[in-house]
């Protein structure tokens, strides 16, 4: 599936033809998939930004890869992104590194 690319000004002004067209624009935006690749560097003190960021995005599912989340495993479990679940991660044994992906708008199967 192709990802449309949007200009900064798309949803600036226009004649109502053009307005037509966002609305088809961001309807299939919103349908679409995002991967957002995040190299944060400690993680911890950046989940407020990370939310925000993820709250700016009209995609209805995602994918989100986290690089440099400096957390142990048990200290990475306990994260809470809003309307994001973690489904895998790696920690390190030194203090660096470290690596998760999070994702949301996916039905498991498991709720009726």
């Amino acid at each position: 599936m192709e990802v449309p690319l949007i200009p900064r000004n798309f949803l600036n002004g226009g004649d109502m033809s053009s307005k037509i067209l966002r609305k088809k624009k961001c309807e299939e935006i919103k349908n679409s998939i995002f991967v957002l690749h995040q190299n944060i560097q400690s993680l911890k003190y950046k989940v407020l930004d990370l939310d925000l960021l993820l709250g700016t995005m009209e995609f209805s599912r995602g994918v989100v890869c986290i690089t440099e989340h400096w957390l142990a495993g048990s200290d990475i479990q306990g994260v809470h992104i809003p309307a994001y679940e973690l489904v895998s991660y790696f920690s390190r044994v030194s203090l660096y590194g470290g690596s998760c992906v999070c994702i949301c708008g996916y039905d498991d199967g498991k709720s009726s």
